[in-house]
């Protein structure tokens, strides 16, 4: 029988105590989100789930705590002096437009790395317009000093798509980076998400992966796409289908 492995054993995150995981690019942030938040439900783990730029809250309730506080220093005694114990909470600064949740500081994140009690952070450290691949702008991604991980998510969704705004966030520097294209091929996902002002922009020598969602659209296409990735760069690269409850993830490369 062949055990499923879990996103907290995927991702590594039990090298650091605790993981603070940015998750970046698109096609995937918030399922992501809110999937290491159910495992951590299921482990007994707390954990702290927000965003250092705006962020969704799950379709469903899986939070034991939600926390509202729109003064970053507040928030910080709130989440710093609570007791959470196997909680997860979902914490915010505010409500935007659209359903949208206001972030937390990055200065606020490291201080709550720092003095609280959580077992796991994980945060939407990026935006994407609901694209499913995107290249940062300059202001981007928003990762805390205190991240241990970065996850960059491409959604399969976008391959061999036209290269343009309907389907690309920050399509034109895309083609800064990829060279002129007309459409998401394998060769330019390959380079945005290998490359240091695309997916690994801010990384540092942080724990990196790339996450291939959405790889039930066409499963022999997504693994084309995570061998073409894995030889251009060493980076752990997982192949997953984030809408599947039961068995999300369908292969790892890394080395």
């Amino acid at each position: 029988m062949i055990i499923q492995p879990t996103f907290w054993e995927a991702l590594h995150l039990g090298d650091y105590s605790p993981p603070i995981i940015s998750i970046v690019g698109a096609g995937g942030k918030t399922s992501l989100l809110y999937r290491l938040g159910e495992e951590a439900i299921a482990t007994n783990r707390s954990a702290l789930l927000s965003g250092t730029t705006l962020f969704t809250l799950p379709k469903k309730e899986i939070a034991s705590q939600q926390v509202i506080e729109q003064n970053n220093e507040n928030l910080l005694n709130i989440l710093t002096k609570g007791t959470f114990n196997s909680q997860v909470v979902i914490a915010r600064t505010g409500t935007a437009p659209k359903k949208r949740q206001r972030p937390i500081s990055v200065e606020t994140i490291d201080k709550i790395a720092k003095d609280s009690q959580f077992e796991l952070i994980a945060l939407e450290s990026d935006g994407s317009k609901m694209r499913s691949f995107k290249t940062p702008g300059s202001h981007e991604p928003v990762i805390p000093n205190s991240a241990t991980h970065v996850v960059y998510i491409v959604g399969l969704s976008a391959l061999n798509k036209p290269l343009n705004d309907d389907y690309v966030h920050r399509s034109e520097l895309v083609r800064k980076i990829a060279g002129p294209a007309t459409h998401c091929t394998i060769e330019v996902i390959s380079k945005i998400a290998t490359n240091l002002q695309g997916g690994k922009k801010g990384v540092k020598n942080r724990d990196f992966t790339i996450l291939i969602n959405q790889s039930e659209l066409n499963p022999l296409l997504a693994t084309e796409l995570a061998k073409n990735i894995h030889q251009k760069e060493y980076s752990r690269v997982i192949v997953a289908s984030l809408k599947n409850v039961h068995h999300p993830i369908l292969e790892i490369y890394q080395t």
